[in-house]
């Protein structure tokens, strides 16, 4: 407590230390040699999701999984893979809503397909996008 009496009004203002986080916390690898390539960030975020009326999360989901049953490597599961490249596949306020998740919430890619789905793919959407398969 004494530490407070020594703060500015300014203290009080000033934002702290600035920390990432993020709703999803992919499972350890085991392999200590691998890094993902820039290319595939790049890929996975060339058409990212907004939840705009045309797009269809379901095909957002498909051609992301598609895209990160590419890489392949010794010890490095798939949910590892998709769990830590989802975020760079969202947009806008889709990408501000993963961020609000709270930290470390999603621990499975199956827990963040869920949560995906279950915000932003409602009844409406699921007439169009079954309607465009």
């Amino acid at each position: 407590m004494a530490e407070d009496n020594n703060r500015t009004l300014r203290d009080y203002g000033a934002p702290g230390a600035f920390s990432l986080t993020s709703g999803i916390s992919p499972p350890t690898t085991q392999a200590n040699d691998f890094g993902f390539k820039p290319a595939l960030i790049q890929l996975v975020s060339s058409q990212p999701f907004h939840s705009l009326a045309s797009e269809c999360p379901q095909d957002h989901l498909r051609r992301f999984i598609d895209l990160c049953m590419t890489v392949k490597h010794k010890g490095v599961t798939q949910d590892y893979i998709r769990m830590s490249v989802f975020k760079f596949s969202l947009g806008g306020e889709v990408a501000k809503w993963l961020e609000n998740l709270p930290s470390n919430s999603l621990t499975t890619w199956d827990q963040v397909t869920k949560a995906f789905l279950a915000r932003f793919y409602p009844l409406s959407k699921t007439a169009r996008c079954a309607l465009k398969s």
